[in-house]
């Protein structure tokens, strides 16, 4: 059992990658230097000239805010591996 303990110690410290590309829900534009940021820490990154962005975060059950100056701010969360789309609204 003192090796199943480690191997679970190991498995809480793996980083998982989230990819994801940020679009314009009206124009299906990608939209660049979006703050992306894990919820309650200082890790972020910002989305390059495609819209994309990666980010690693140490738990699934994380939560990301999206934000960008015209924009709504969004939180997206229940993440997968699996590459991200998100739209982002104008702020009216």
């Amino acid at each position: 059992s003192a090796k199943k303990s480690a191997e679970s110690k190991d498995e809480a410290e793996m980083l998982i990658e989230i990819k994801g590309q940020i679009l314009d829900y009206q124009s299906k534009k990608t939209i660049e230097k979006v703050e992306i940021k894990l919820k309650n820490t200082n890790n972020k990154t910002y989305s390059d000239k495609f819209g994309n962005f990666s980010l690693q975060i140490s738990e699934k059950n994380a939560t990301l805010v999206l934000s960008k100056a015209g924009y709504l701010t969004q939180e997206v969360s229940n993440l997968t591996n699996q590459k991200l789309t998100i739209f982002l609204q104008v702020n009216p």
